[in-house]
């Protein structure tokens, strides 16, 4: 096969040029298209690669550094294709396991690494309201005024979850979430003036679709059903709000909440990964 691959730092023309692709399968592509759609509103720095095959788009990927290198789903030869006339370095790569798995391969052996670390995900969906049970406390939408009291559970969930070093970083979370409240998608759960669970949410297209995130409770407020009516509240507001469906990735390795999100009424609808590297 023959494919042909494209760079371009043009966040808004990359956006534009493949919507169209990625809304061919909206549920696998639902990352790095709101991932793309924030860098465009948010001017952020943007590299977008696209492959084609006989002028038709088969792949793509983009990365907002310092986050990770992300994989659309797509044609898994053309995920060789890239790892082959890649230029990085990258360290951190995610994406559906179909098209991700290609890559690694592919990028291991040109580059002589060893994966470090690697995280499978389930991508759950939801597409009706449901029924939560309400714990003590009460579910609110983060207004400016929460900011800094958001920030310690922020910082201590993004090491909880295991998130790249550099993305651990107060630089880098106070702006993510400061533009968070500023759209309205931060919220949380507050217990006798604490907040002590948090979640916020993106959205793809609008009235299309919205991925849950960013989903942490305090380890003093576990096992009390505030994690599942904080995600279930969130939902139910955003089918209230126009959204069709709702979705979020969960980390297989922590069965406490894929089955917390599957109680819910969550369907796994695809699995995807996160892969580190070093040098070997």
């Amino acid at each position: 096969m023959t494919f042909h691959i494209y760079a371009t730092m043009d966040a808004v023309g990359f956006y534009h040029d493949h919507l169209a692709y990625w809304t061919q399968n909206e549920a696998q592509n639902n990352l790095i298209m709101s991932i793309v759609s924030r860098a465009v509103k948010e001017k952020q720095e943007l590299i977008g690669w696209s492959v084609t095959k006989d002028n038709d788009v088969v792949l793509t990927a983009a990365q907002t550094p310092p986050h990770p290198l992300l994989i659309s789903h797509g044609c898994e030869d053309a995920s060789m294709a890239l790892a082959t006339h890649f230029e990085g370095p990258h360290f951190y790569v995610s994406g559906p396991v179909s098209t991700l798995d290609k890559f690694v391969t592919q990028w291991q052996s040109r580059h002589d690494l060893d994966v470090t670390d690697r995280t499978e995900m389930t991508f759950f969906m939801l597409e009706t309201l449901i029924s939560v049970s309400l714990p003590e406390g009460s579910f609110n939408i983060a207004s400016e005024a929460d900011l800094d009291r958001l920030l310690p559970l922020m910082i201590d969930g993004a090491a909880a979850m295991g998130l790249a070093p550099s993305l651990q970083r107060v630089d880098v979370i106070r702006p993510q979430l400061k533009s968070a409240i500023a759209d309205r998608r931060q919220a949380y759960w507050e217990v006798n003036g604490k907040i002590v669970s948090i979640a916020r949410y993106a959205s793809s297209l609008p009235d299309r679709g919205a991925r849950i995130g960013g989903v942490y409770t305090c380890l003093a407020h576990r096992k009390k059903g505030i994690a599942s009516a904080l995600v279930g509240s969130l939902a139910n507001s955003l089918f209230e709000n126009g959204q069709k469906w709702v979705s979020l990735f969960a980390d297989n390795a922590n069965t406490t909440s894929t089955q917390l999100y599957q109680r819910l009424g969550f369907r796994p609808v695809f699995q995807s990964a996160t892969v580190s590297f070093k040098h070997c």
